[in-house]
């Protein structure tokens, strides 16, 4: 074998363990002579953008014209790394961003001279890696951690705002009640007793969206839900996007968690908001869905059996062919750089499918978009939230004493004064000391604890009582705070429950409940 001949094999198998190592690591290697002409790159490029025509030019140099404006690396191959190259034989390294096809791609780019047999600098070898879906992820995470931020914020104010609307809602029920023979003060009186409950309705809200939070089953009636979020999608659409509600009458029920069917809508209508930057109409449909045999032809990924169905139309630019069969991949999106992460689709497809649910999508260019969601039918229903009777003083002779544990000064003199005035012998604790000294000397017939007090939590309190008061009746109270299991918890033992804010008629009715079934348990 001549040298000549050996060199070859010895080329031959260098390129072949090259292209085995930089497909192991996923590396996209390219080496040039130093015009930034190609004469060796291996199949990395091609996987990376499939539809791409790769040529024989440094992949900095080809990527260049795909760079936004305003995000420029500042790195110029022929001007700057050359010349490095040349002075330092060291590499140099940066990253890159561009958006072809809409579609937005990272790359890390690494640079080393390649040297000749005399140490000479002979040509460049360029080492790329798609660092996308790493860009990607550590975006969402920060993201994720942002509303995980926000999310424990709201908690914590809406916990001290809902003690406000306790006493402001409270006080304005006691004085309507003082002073029902004055129809102005009434009106005034009434008009801020319902701003309290609007103002207690928007918090619960809020704190759907940004709430950290189990996932709940429950029977939910969607034109229900949808009818209560009307007002806070019309704020969040604007004045330009016209929002339509067609809703079936009939109460249609489905297995589901609130908070995320929240979160399936609201993404819903960001994403058909931002397709109408002009503005337009947005149509919600929700009706029942029969699928058999003979109809299943036009919903073939749907069985067979009842659906309760929502269809979000919009008419806004609508999303090309191509591009339908890849909307529900995390990281896609169809929107411009910046203005989305390309995983609002994919999680309302991964709530769907939690759900047993499924989603069908159309579009034409141009036209709009029409996203057909199917929710499978409960064969349960709700049963009626029937508001509590009036609450009547009781009869003379009525000395139930009860123990009032809450932390909030304000909120625990409403509810002094409220127990007080219908007849209830009532003392206050602040916290869970205060509390498990006072329950260890005296007996009381009811305990009205807060969940969350500043030395405990009313649970354990409740737990840990005995002795004398072995046949109380308890009842607990919480905010929309983050204490969804121990409310859990404390339903599952039989403890009555109170959400705060309470009207007083609320108050009352537990209080009487809670001593009649307690009543009811011991003489059996």
């Amino acid at each position: 074998m001549t040298n000549h001949e050996a060199g070859i094999i010895s080329v031959a198998s260098t390129l072949f363990l090259m292209e085995q190592l930089s497909s192991a690591i996923h590396l996209g290697i390219m080496v040039s002579n130093l015009n930034g002409e190609v004469f060796y790159r291996n199949n990395a490029f091609e996987k990376w953008l499939p539809d791409y025509p790769v040529e024989n030019r440094l992949w900095l140099s080809q990527m260049q014209q795909y760079v936004e404006i305003g995000h420029a690396t500042g790195f110029d191959l022929k001007d700057v790394s050359v010349q490095w190259l040349l002075q330092n034989k060291t590499g140099v390294e940066t990253e890159l961003e561009i958006i072809r096809l809409r579609q937005k791609y990272f790359f890390s780019l690494r640079y080393f001279p390649l040297l000749d047999d005399e140490n000479k600098v002979s040509g460049i070898i360029e080492v790329s890696e798609n660092i996308t879906e790493k860009k990607e992820t550590e975006k969402s995470l920060q993201q994720s951690r942002r509303f995980e931020t926000v999310g424990r914020l709201a908690s914590g104010i809406a916990h001290d705002f809902n003690n406000i609307l306790q006493v402001i809602n409270g006080h304005s029920e006691m004085l309507m009640e003082l002073r029902k023979d004055d129809p102005r003060l009434i009106k005034s009186l009434d008009i801020i007793f319902s701003s309290g409950q609007k103002a207690s309705s928007l918090t619960r809200q809020l704190l759907l969206f940004s709430r950290r939070q189990q996932k709940e089953l429950r029977l939910i009636n969607l034109g229900e839900l949808l009818n209560g979020m009307e007002k806070i999608l019309t704020r969040m659409l604007g004045e330009d996007i016209a929002l339509v509600f067609n809703c079936n009458d009939a109460e249609l029920f489905f297995e589901g968690d609130e908070t995320q069917v929240v979160q399936i809508v609201m993404n819903l209508a960001i994403n058909a908001r931002d397709a109408m930057p002009e503005g337009g109409k947005i149509t919600i449909n929700v009706d029942l869905c029969e699928v058999d045999a003979a109809t299943q032809r036009d919903f073939p990924y749907v069985p067979v059996g009842k659906y309760v169905s929502m269809q979000v139309s919009d008419t806004g630019c609508g999303i090309p062919d191509e591009l339908l069969d890849h909307i529900f991949e995390p990281f896609f999106t169809t929107k411009e750089a910046g203005r989305g992460t390309g995983l609002g689709l994919a999680t309302i497809y991964g709530i769907i499918k939690q759900h047993q649910g499924y989603i069908n999508v159309s579009s034409k260019v141009n036209e709009g978009t029409t996203i057909d969601i199917y929710f499978p039918l409960s064969q349960y229903k709700r049963l009626a939230e029937t508001a509590p009777v009036t609450v009547k003083p009781p009869e003379p002779g009525f000395k139930k004493k009860v123990l009032v544990v809450e932390d909030d000064e304000s909120v625990r003199d409403l509810a002094f004064q409220v127990l007080s005035q219908y007849g209830y012998q009532v003392k206050c604790a602040v916290n869970v000391t205060q509390a498990s000294q006072m329950a260890a000397t005296e007996q009381f017939d009811l305990f009205l604890v807060d969940i969350v007090l500043p030395d405990g939590n009313g649970v354990n309190f409740i737990e840990s009582l005995g002795g004398v008061n072995t046949g109380s009746a308890f009842i607990l109270s919480s905010g929309y705070t983050e204490d969804k299991q121990q409310i859990k918890n404390t339903l599952s033992k039989g403890y009555s429950f109170l959400q705060k804010p309470f009207t007083i008629n609320s108050l009352l009715f537990s209080c009487t409940e809670a001593l009649k079934q307690k009543s009811d348990k011991l003489m059996r």
